[in-house]
């Protein structure tokens, strides 16, 4: 019989898949690991084994490229198992490094179901026929049994087949056609040997030579989420509407504590971190905590921190006092920013009735029923294997939705001991006990996760430059909600540069910011930088603490950075008394002037930069703990207590602070680092130019460049988008007025969002101050104007002194020349009767013209034109 196949095998040539192809071998570090690629799928069952054995890469006759593990990496499990995993049949897609892979298994005969033989093992024809085993695994294995040449000469034991030890027996797809209840298995005793097992084998001790090899084939390149937040940025499993992309750690996005922190509320016990779930829900990204939120804690109590809706007003059935449901959390990552707002797990209609179907239409059956290892809902699709005790739905949710038009009641899912996963009834929105105590807290992406993430901006960014000289308010401006304690600095009009005001220190008594130390990041665990601008008021007579997490006493420290009497800058990093002269530059001749400063870590590395030009660094080992706050113009004793010994109050203006909590190196922005250009955007994607007329009523001038389409920012917290061209000429300035154009009283809607209709600012002040001169005589021409900021850096002549984001030409922007190539921008003249107008015959030109000047047919105003700024209103 082995005769008469063999002639068979070879009536077609050698061998019958001669363009089968071995890729070599994958590196578990370089790929995934048996237990990461067990913790994507949520499948827990059976022992891990081989964690780091590896993959063999092959790509088949019929073009499809695949990995195999080389040895099995579980055993003690069954074949049922596995397929409630991975769907044996339609196979499991995950994504893994940027590609999509379906997970299945190996292929042990030719046909599915294989017919049932008499006789297992050698005997078995099959063993020869061209099944993935025999194609693939043959031909990698010494003693290669198929004919076919062989590609590696792979030992069993390194193959982890026909072993003494676990999982010798690799479960493979097919099924008997005789007896659904069996399965086949290769491997068993040696490389050829074919069996066949019952499907429920292998989960008992004394059952260990049942093994797990997974293959994983390649589908395609994976859709990355960039904006998406922490975590991975490939779905896992389903689409937008409904999709899985796997856990999040707590340590990586939020803590329990930390969280209840932000919200305010007193009441309520926080429950153990067991990180977050992150999902696609309805287009938007939303992460759901793995465990629940709080115990005693009531629906009012979370309600009044503003933590039940997540919208920007106080939600559909307020309370008795109302409150803003809007409590952003800001989450920043390598130079990266996300907004994520804090809400309650969605679990009925709102409102709803206590006999609803509650089976789909929420988060808590759309999503978390389908982590199940078994689905509560069927036909709703499974994407996990946790028990419901592993992701806590064995307890009972409050939901943030209301009963009927009553105002009294909330609702609850999951109770019955935990089993009603498809009831629901409502329950009093002011008890703390039994059924009210568990929320699940999902916190939802602000923003488009198609699109990159913003920069992230400093942690701290003090700058009084827009409050009033005297005023002992110091503000924070960073995107981060940081208290800022004062003890007498005063905001003064001294300043580095026009337009910037500074902290003025006292050397009289001493004088200093306080933030708190739980508020801000550990310098000790991570990179940072810190700018600033410093002048000191007249020669120290000792060393003067500028910024510090510092203490005096023993590993309890992080840095200080002072000036001392020589007109030394020094930096101190560690524990006190260790790393004291960490760094120290030399003398700046310019020391009682307006100095540059800029500390910074990467790693081990530390530098001292002044005036944008590296002048110290060194490498140190890091040591110490935070357990202080974070201090301005002083720092703390050996109680935590202000002043410390050896320090001399502080002395002269500081301009400008901004903390990073990451190293951003010495980026131009000048001096506006959340500036951020978002790309083009088509005007077919959002609006025309044509459209945007009539929907605004404008009549006067001629169209031009309707479709040339959009240039999106972000700039001052605030999403713009900006004709990349000007959408009508022969405009005059009254005319956009009348409409409403100028300043943003004019709104349209575009694909249901809000957008304030406006021009762009061309000037640093509205009014603007009258200059004898135009053009590139007027300082204003390099002021810090959205024109400025956002113009100048996407041309290809950026006179500076910010960096480029894109080239785009004078033609392509219409600044220089041609209709339209004046931009007319929403600024007046102090005196009447002018308006200010950027562009023409250069980019930075700075101009003014009467505001109604523009009057079609006039050849003199030809330039004058439209460049609409659509501002979204969040």
């Amino acid at each position: 019989m082995l005769e008469l196949f063999n002639a068979s095998l070879q009536s077609t040539g050698p061998y019958p898949y001669p363009n089968d192809e071995y890729l070599g071998e994958v590196l578990s570090s370089n790929f995934i690991s048996g237990s990461e690629l067990a913790t994507l799928l949520g499948f827990s069952n059976g022992i891990a084994k081989d964690d780091q054995a590896g993959w063999l890469q092959f790509k088949s006759q019929e073009g499809i490229t695949f990995l195999v593990a080389k040895k099995t990496i579980r055993y003690r499990l069954s074949w049922n198992q596995l397929d409630s995993a991975l769907l044996v049949y339609g196979g499991r897609l995950v994504n893994i490094k940027g590609n999509t892979y379906k997970v299945r298994l190996l292929r042990g005969a030719e046909a599915d179901p294989t017919a049932w033989l008499t006789s297992m093992s050698q005997e078995n024809p099959i063993m020869m026929q061209p099944s993935e085993w025999n194609r693939f695994i043959h031909r990698v294995a010494a003693g290669n049994p198929s004919g076919a040449p062989s590609w590696a000469n792979f030992t069993l034991s390194d193959l982890s087949i026909a072993v003494s030890g676990t999982g010798r027996m690799t479960l493979c797809q097919e099924t008997l056609g005789e007896n659904t209840l069996q399965n086949i298995a290769r491997g068993n005793t040696n490389l050829s040997i074919f069996n066949y097992t019952n499907k429920s084998d292998g989960t008992i001790a004394g059952q260990d030579h049942y093994g797990w090899r997974p293959v994983l084939e390649l589908v395609g390149v994976a859709k990355e989420y960039p904006g998406s937040g922490p975590g991975q940025k490939w779905l896992q499993a389903g689409d937008e509407q409904l999709g899985y992309f796997g856990e999040v750690s707590a340590s990586e996005m939020i803590t329990n504590a930390a969280l209840k922190t932000h919200l305010g509320h007193a009441s309520g016990s926080v429950r153990a971190d067991q990180g977050w779930l992150k999902f696609f829900y309805k287009g938007k990204v939303v992460f759901i905590g793995k465990n629940t939120y709080c115990t005693s804690l009531t629906w009012n109590n979370l309600y009044a921190a503003g933590g039940i809706y997540g919208t920007k007003d106080n939600g559909k059935y307020p309370a008795s006092t109302p409150v803003n449901q809007y409590k952003p959390i800001t989450w920043s990552n390598g130079g990266k920013s996300y907004r994520l707002i804090p809400r309650v797990m969605t679990c009925a209609p709102e409102p709803f009735e206590n006999s609803q179907d509650v089976s789909t239409g929420n988060e808590y059956s759309d999503l978390m029923c389908r982590l199940f290892n078994t689905n509560p809902l069927p036909g709703s699709g499974q994407w996990g294997r946790y028990t419901a005790a592993q992701v806590n739905m064995n307890v009972v949710h409050m939901g943030p939705e209301t009963r009927g038009s009553g105002t009294s009641y909330a609702a609850v899912r999951g109770y019955s001991g935990g089993t009603g996963y498809t009831s629901l009834l409502g329950l009093t929105k002011v008890d703390a006990s039994g059924y009210s105590q568990h929320f699940r807290m999902a916190l939802e992406i602000e923003g488009d996760p198609t699109m990159e993430p913003g920069t992230s901006g400093p942690v701290l960014w003090l700058d009084p430059s827009d409050q009033a000289a005297g005023s002992t308010t110091i503000l924070n401006k960073s995107i981060k909600t940081i208290t800022v304690n004062n003890t007498g600095v005063v905001v003064s009009d001294e300043g580095p540069r026009a337009g910037v005001k500074s902290m003025y220190f006292n050397k009289a008594t001493t004088k200093y910011l306080r933030i708190p130390g739980a508020q801000m990041f550990n310098p000790l665990s991570k990179d940072f930088q810190i700018d600033y601008w410093f002048k000191p008021e007249g020669q120290p007579a000792g060393f003067m603490a500028i910024i510090a997490q510092w203490a005096q006493s023993s590993g309890n420290a992080g840095f200080i950075s002072n000036f001392n009497a020589a007109g030394n800058n020094q930096f101190q990093f560690g524990p006190y008394n260790v790393n004291t002269s960490l760094m120290s530059a030399p003398v700046n001749p310019n020391l009682l002037n307006w100095v540059k400063y800029s500390i910074r870590r990467q790693g081990n590395l530390f530098e001292i930069w002044e005036e944008d030009v590296l002048v110290f660094s060194v490498t140190s080992a890091t040591a110490g703990t935070l357990t202080i706050d974070w201090l301005i113009g002083t720092y703390l004793n050996a109680s935590n207590v202000v002043p410390a010994s050896g320090s001399v109050p502080l002395s002269g203006w500081l301009a400008d602070l901004r903390v990073y909590d990451f190293y951003r190196g010495a980026g131009n922005d000048n001096g506006y680092p959340y500036d951020e250009y978002l790309g083009e955007v088509a005007a077919g994607d959002f609006i025309t130019g044509q459209a945007l007329t009539t929907a605004v009523g404008v009549t006067e001038g001629v169209d031009q460049s309707s479709s040339v389409g959009w240039l999106k920012f972000r700039i001052d917290g605030k999403v713009l988008h900006v004709a990349k061209r000007s959408f009508r000429y022969y405009m005059p300035w009254d005319h956009l007025n009348s409409k409403g154009c100028v300043d943003g009283t004019k709104t349209v809607v575009i694909d249901g969002k809000t957008y304030k209709v406006r021009l762009l600012k061309g000037a640093e002040a509205d009014p603007s101050a009258w200059t004898t001169a135009m053009g590139q005589a007027n300082p204003a021409i390099l002021g810090p104007s959205e024109w400025n900021r956002l113009i100048m850096r996407v041309s290809v002549n950026n006179p500076g002194p910010a960096s480029n984001w894109a080239s785009f030409t004078d033609e392509e922007l219409n600044v220089a020349s041609g209709s339209g190539s004046r931009t007319l921008c929403k600024e007046t003249i102090t005196e009447n009767g002018y308006c200010v107008g950027r562009g023409f015959p250069e980019l930075k030109w700075f101009n003014y013209q009467m505001k109604s000047d523009g009057v079609q047919g006039n050849a003199n105003f030809v330039s004058f034109g439209w460049r609409p700024v659509l501002e979204l209103v969040e």
